[in-house]
């Protein structure tokens, strides 16, 4: 369809992702993802209403600004500065990324022993490391230093980022004056927002996945979480994002500039339920008990009466007598049963059983909904 639909077009999905990855605190193999993208533009307004978006998503889960933050960073300044020390290999180039991307877990030195030789870690296990030159190595290092990882004032970001290789302005290059640019106009953007304090320049971020172009952010929360044993573990991003001009390339040989954001929903409520005190209600359906197959056309009068007051019920869905029904409406947390046998048909009242209590009542049919508010 991508000839007739509007360009640039919109799109969000939720949807069901697989990971194969070690399982961890709100980290899962299988989670939910929200996805939003534009498709078909290269305007960086696109990537800054992103950034708006997810500051906007966290709002309305109902975190305070003070509570989260949205780094923004550009891969065309980092793979700049490769080119400026000339690092051209992708495979080397790909390592260096995947290994400044860990720099909030190891630190400065465990980043710079990765950059060189490698890393011997508190176990005793070495990490190879990527076998750049010390000048390389120095250079880069020097880099994260230089910049602020929380660059708190956006005016001065050209002058705080930049950052000459070796010493040597004149060695820039052209793709990281590209990426500084790009970022300059990103932020000027998401000034005009109620999200400029928490949409910040975060240098040392690339993010490891090879498909990303320009643009990249992650969103991380400013406060601590805790696994199932109550102890506070590193969390991780909840969700991100970037630009990726070439992916679509790949697939159909046409020119499909795009940028997108994902939130790991199973991530984001796991971290949300430790912050604040949802008062979540479980709903259990109401079992009508089933006394004669032959009375189903009753049992579903009854049904779709419930239902139609927006009361959670069934007809009880499996076989059995009266006491093993029971035993189904007592095993899933049902609040009452219904029951409507022979006698109750030529009464015409049903009796409702609360299963908390053990209470019964003859009640009319019509007042049947009201008297089941009152349990659950």
């Amino acid at each position: 369809n991508y000839l007739e639909i509007p360009k640039p077009f919109k799109r969000y999905q939720l949807g069901t992702v697989w990971r194969n990855e070690k399982p961890g605190p709100g980290r899962f193999r299988e989670f939910l993802q929200f996805d939003a993208d534009y498709v078909g533009t290269k305007s960086l307004q696109a990537d800054a209403e992103l950034c708006i978006l997810l500051a906007e998503t966290l709002t309305k889960c109902g975190l305070d600004k003070n509570e989260f933050i949205i780094r923004v960073s550009n891969r065309k300044c980092f793979f700049g500065l490769l080119d400026s020390l000339k690092i051209f290999e992708e495979e080397q180039r790909n390592s260096i990324v995947r290994t400044v991307d860990k720099f909030e877990r190891l630190g400065i030195e465990g980043i710079e022993s990765l950059l060189g030789k490698g890393r011997k870690d508190k176990s005793g296990d070495f990490t190879k490391g990527v076998g750049l030159e010390k000048k390389q190595v120095y250079s880069i290092v020097q880099y994260i230093k230089e910049n602020t990882f929380y660059d708190d004032s956006r005016e001065e970001l050209k002058g705080a980022a930049r950052f000459a290789p070796l010493g040597n302005w004149d060695d820039l290059s052209p793709l990281y004056n590209e990426g500084i640019n790009e970022l300059q106009e990103i932020f000027d953007l998401t000034e005009l927002s109620d999200f400029k304090d928490q949409i910040v320049y975060a240098p040392t971020l690339v993010r490891g996945i090879q498909y990303y172009t320009g643009t990249i952010f992650e969103v991380n929360l400013l406060f601590k979480v805790k696994n199932q044993k109550g102890k506070e573990v590193e969390f991780g991003s909840i969700g991100g994002g970037g630009r990726y001009d070439n992916l679509v390339n790949r697939f159909g040989n046409i020119d499909v500039p795009c940028t997108g954001a994902s939130f790991g929903v199973d991530r984001l409520v796991y971290a949300l339920i430790q912050k604040k005190d949802f008062q979540i209600k479980i709903i259990r359906p109401i079992v009508i008990c089933v006394f004669d197959k032959k009375r189903i056309p009753e049992y579903t009068k009854i049904l779709n009466k419930l239902r139609e007051l927006n009361i959670s019920s069934e007809i009880y869905p499996g076989e059995g007598k009266l006491k093993k029904q029971m035993e189904y409406a007592n095993k899933i947390g049902s609040p009452a049963v219904v029951l409507y046998g022979e006698n109750e048909i030529k009464s015409g009242k049903p009796t409702l059983r609360n299963l908390s209590s053990g209470e019964e009542k003859s009640i009319e049919i019509k007042e049947l909904a009201n008297e089941i508010k009152k349990i659950i």
